[in-house]
């Protein structure tokens, strides 16, 4: 059987949201030398042999690849039935602690994640436990990633004593937070559409007194109408200028009565917001050298 070699760092069942044709082309921006092409998915957000590993898995190098195929898998039923396919829909507490692993996952092999962490100084190996005296930073990064995705919740990342500590604190902030987060699913209204980065998610923040920088919202564009927003709780207080969204946006799922389930009811986003939105994810992407791809060109005002 051939192995395969196109390992992506954001799953193809969510790129196939993005294409104009029966799920295999998109537009694709390269932003540094403002160049417009059609790409196909396989194409795209992907490195080769990214996720290869010849040394933990003598026998099965592309083990990894095969692991996150298997979690994307499961996670893509949710988020194509109910986020992408429903207005009204149900999650039990074990699917919303799944999904949140999983987003945090999408966190931590995307390139800005593997590159600060690839680049750490030798001063702080200190950090990392478990490391081998001649391991690379980046090695470790594939280490982690591979322990981590054979887990299904926060629990059980904590529980596995050879993740590094450092690891286990950014996967508690990318599904806890530092008061809990929540799910928030948002369907456009307008012209603009969402598109999709090599900033993946795209998280704002809010300065609060004496400086403090506070993640407030990360957004994981799921289709060009479409957005799921990990929300932090305690967010719908803050003032006006650093959130803006209303009230009735920044509504918790309702827990359904004697049951294991939170209900979700896509709210609707307007067009400012989306433009915003966009704006700050395509400045990230920006930032790390990144490029975007799309559905539909007359649909995006940052292109």
């Amino acid at each position: 059987m051939k192995e395969p070699v196109r390992h992506h760092y954001i799953p193809q069942f969510i790129l196939k949201n993005f294409c104009f044709d029966e799920y295999k082309h998109l537009n694709y921006y390269d932003i540094a030398k403002n160049e417009l092409s059609v790409k196909e998915t396989t194409e795209v957000f992907m490195e080769r042999n990214l996720y290869r590993d010849e040394v933990n898995y003598k026998e099965n190098p592309v083990q990894l690849e095969n692991d996150l195929s298997k979690y994307e898998m499961e996670m893509s039923k949710i988020i194509k039935d109910r986020f992408l396919d429903s207005d009204t829909f149900g999650l039990t507490i074990d699917e919303d602690e799944r999904l949140k692993l999983f987003l945090a996952i999408m966190t931590f092999r995307a390139k800005t994640t593997r590159d600060k962490i690839s680049n750490t100084d030798e001063a702080d190996r200190e950090f990392y436990t478990n490391m081998k005296q001649d391991e690379s930073f980046y090695d470790r990064w594939i280490r982690n990633l591979e322990l981590i995705v054979k887990c299904r919740s926060i629990s059980e990342v904590m529980r596995n004593a050879e993740i590094d500590k450092i690891i286990k604190a950014a996967m508690i902030r990318d599904t806890f937070g530092l008061f809990g987060l929540y799910f928030i699913v948002a369907e456009r209204r307008g012209h603009e559409d969402f598109f999709i980065g090599d900033c993946y998610p795209v998280t704002t923040f809010g300065i609060f007194d004496g400086g403090v920088k506070v993640p407030m919202f990360s957004y994981f564009p799921i289709s060009p109408s479409r957005v799921i927003i990990l929300a932090a709780n305690g967010v719908e207080g803050a003032p006006r200028d650093m959130q803006d969204y209303d009230s009735g946006f920044l509504r918790k799922p309702v827990i359904v009565p004697n049951s294991n389930q939170f209900k979700f009811t896509v709210r609707k986003i307007y067009e400012d917001k989306v433009k915003i939105i966009n704006k700050n994810m395509f400045e990230a992407t920006k930032e790390i050298g990144g490029n975007i791809a799309f559905r539909d060109n007359n649909r995006i005002s940052v292109v």
